[in-house]
């Protein structure tokens, strides 16, 4: 297998989680711990899902998923995708300027 057949499963890996995320109420997102994460593996290679929440206002939640794989020495591939909720159910995508802390 090579590192791109690995780089994408670990996109779809977070599609995936942001698709299921997606479908849950406002209710549920915010009472998602501030961060937690699980070991994934893909043939030789392993690599952390994550998911962030982060309450931006009262009534506004964002989520991230982010992949990351480590080479070594904590260098590594990170990647991330993410929305952000209303109380009222409407969703908005993370701007992308806002995702790169997660790269």
């Amino acid at each position: 297998m090579k590192k791109k057949e690995l780089y994408s499963d670990m996109n779809l890996s977070i599609a995936t989680r942001l698709a299921e995320l997606r479908k849950e109420p406002y209710s549920h997102l915010s009472a998602l711990p501030k961060y937690s994460d699980e070991e994934r593996s893909f043939g030789k290679w392993r690599y952390t899902l994550a998911v962030w929440q982060e309450q931006k206002t009262d009534d506004l939640v964002q989520i991230v998923v982010q992949a990351y794989y480590q080479w070594m020495f904590g260098i590594g591939t990170m990647m991330a995708d993410g929305f952000r909720i209303q109380k009222s159910g409407v969703i908005l995508e993370v701007p992308q300027e806002e995702r790169y802390q997660f790269t």
